[in-house]
């Protein structure tokens, strides 16, 4: 007579722990997918807001799609924290008006700093010289406290549609995008 042996399934808790690892994982994956949906909203111009007074108030606005340079050349950069304060807050007040935006309505939403590298050197070195410069700017720069800053090394940036020279080491290009508490006509690609 031949007997069979019946086998059981080989489940050791290292099997259960990955499949629940990957039910997790999957789960969480879901959860964050659903959060980061996007919604835009429109605030009409008459509407009435109320003004960035603190730091770490909620303040309301669209973030216009048309970025600006602000050029700082090695000499500036090298120049006392007034200077420098002084040349990204008249580039930026200047920027704003020629938009015919009101300065009080408008703050900076996201600054990407690019530095500059010889050619005999790499991009990291130009985003090294750049973490150094976005460090320095936020402490100077009051609008720049609380705004979110990127770095990158490059020799030239696209800006709105035009090439923008960053420039050799110390050299520097701030690309500035606006966040207005207006209604904003644009058109954004």
């Amino acid at each position: 007579m031949l007997r069979h042996k019946v086998r059981r399934p080989n489940t050791s808790s290292h099997d259960i722990a990955g499949w629940l690892y990957a039910d997790v994982f999957l789960a969480l994956m879901i959860v964050g997918v659903g959060s980061s949906v996007v919604v835009r909203q429109v605030i009409p111009s008459d509407s009435v807001l109320p003004p960035p007074a603190a730091a770490s108030a909620p303040w309301f606005g669209t973030v216009s799609c048309r970025e600006f340079a602000i050029r700082i050349d090695a000499r500036t950069a090298d120049d006392s924290d007034a200077v420098l304060a002084d040349v990204v807050a008249t580039a930026m007040n200047s920027e704003i008006v020629a938009r015919g935006w009101s300065i009080d309505d408008t703050q900076p939403a996201l600054v990407i700093v690019l530095g500059g590298f010889e050619l005999y050197e790499s991009a990291g070195d130009g985003d090294m010289s750049a973490r150094a410069l976005r460090t320095r700017v936020r402490r100077i720069v009051p609008e720049f406290a609380n705004v979110e800053m990127r770095t990158g090394g490059s020799r030239s940036a696209v800006v709105n549609d035009e090439r923008v020279d960053v420039g050799n080491n110390g050299d520097f290009v701030l690309v500035v995008y606006l966040l207005h508490s207006g209604e904003i006509e644009q058109e954004c690609v």
